[in-house]
């Protein structure tokens, strides 16, 4: 859980998609239930930490709006996702 025992949330789209102001009202919802949440490229995500974003926010959750198939197109099978769905328990 997160450090303040509610879960940390990233939701994770491409930054160029038209539908982030509708990503945008849903992490809104989430913060205003106390829920810390923020939108975030695929392509800033790390792993073994798989949903750190740059050290600063690891989450408990991750909402993917990204097609699989779009996100191994555009980076592969080597990328956080599909490492995090390989490995989890």
């Amino acid at each position: 859980m997160g450090r303040q025992g509610t879960p940390q949330i990233a939701i994770a789209d491409w930054q160029d998609v038209p539908t982030l102001n509708e990503h945008e009202i849903c992490r809104q919802y989430l913060k205003a239930a106390g829920c810390a949440t923020i939108l975030v490229d695929p392509r800033a995500l790390e792993y073994p930490r798989w949903a750190s974003v740059g050290g600063r926010f690891s989450r408990d959750i991750i909402y993917k709006r990204v097609l699989i198939s779009e996100m191994i197109q555009r980076m592969g099978v080597d990328n956080p996702i599909v490492h995090a769905v390989a490995t989890a328990p």
